[in-house]
């Protein structure tokens, strides 16, 4: 505010103002206020969360699954990267699987920086949201400013059924993710189950690749194949499939002697 107050008031050895010169410089630093404090929208930026830690076991087999991640959509190791999440249905833990790989990515990365989209379905939040601060004229670097530290980063992204809407929203992320990728060693985009947004597709084609959550015991293969086939066509690069909620028939103790 220094530079701002002797805007205001008249640096030392300066004349005296007229009366039109100060109402001027008295709108100077209110816009100059006005700016500092759109700079950097209110409440966007949320804590990861509670994460479910889960046994060792699992904690190992999402280490693979995150070097595997790395290795396919990263090989250089030079970060920038964007992946999506996707489940194949509800509850199958897409968030619980992002988080995790985001912890890891951000202890694996030297900036240690990590974007989490957490896309919702249209109307389920009430909270602040990347789409709505854009929408209210935010600008990508006007986000970005709040996130110069090192960290995971979450954000809430809305998503819209109303096709004018979603088409505006798709372009602001994709414009968003393309700046993010300089800022972030990640950017993972945690989305609703398959076919539920038609921000999927549209953001599907701009990441480096798409994973697809299922849980063993319920996702079929061939819903999974129908999956892949239409990410084919669309240009989209499937990464893989989680398998989580898998559980072993034969016990752990008794694999090691067979």
């Amino acid at each position: 505010m220094g530079k701002i107050f002797e805007a205001m008031y008249g640096a030392d050895g300066d004349s005296v103002e007229t009366e039109t010169e100060a109402n001027k410089q008295h709108e100077v630093v209110e816009e100059a206020v006005e700016n500092s404090v759109r700079r950097y929208p209110e409440n966007l930026i949320l804590p990861l969360g509670r994460t479910f830690d889960g046994n060792a076991k699992w904690r190992r087999d999402m280490r693979k699954v995150t070097i595997n991640l790395m290795v396919q959509a990263d090989p250089q190791e030079v970060g920038g990267k964007a992946v999506m999440f996707s489940g194949m249905s509800k509850n199958v833990g897409t968030s619980t699987v992002t988080a995790q790989v985001a912890k890891i990515l951000a202890a694996e990365y030297s900036r240690h920086r990590v974007l989490v989209l957490d896309v919702r379905e249209a109307g389920v939040s009430d909270a602040m949201t990347l789409d709505r601060a854009m929408m209210d004229g935010y600008s990508v670097d006007d986000v970005l400013s709040g996130c110069d530290s090192e960290g995971i980063f979450r954000m809430l992204v809305s998503s819209s059924d109303e096709q004018g809407r979603s088409a505006m929203i798709s372009h602001q992320l994709r414009e968003f993710i393309a700046k993010a990728r300089e800022h972030f060693d990640w950017v993972l985009l945690d989305m609703p189950k398959q076919g539920s947004t038609p921000l999927a597709d549209s953001l599907g084609r701009v990441v480096d690749g798409v994973a697809i959550v299922a849980n063993t015991g319920v996702t079929r293969v061939p819903a999974i194949n129908a999956v892949e086939e239409d990410m084919e066509q669309l240009g989209i690069n499937l990464l893989g499939v989680i398998l989580n909620f898998r559980k072993y028939p034969i016990p752990s103790w008794l694999l090691r002697f067979l």
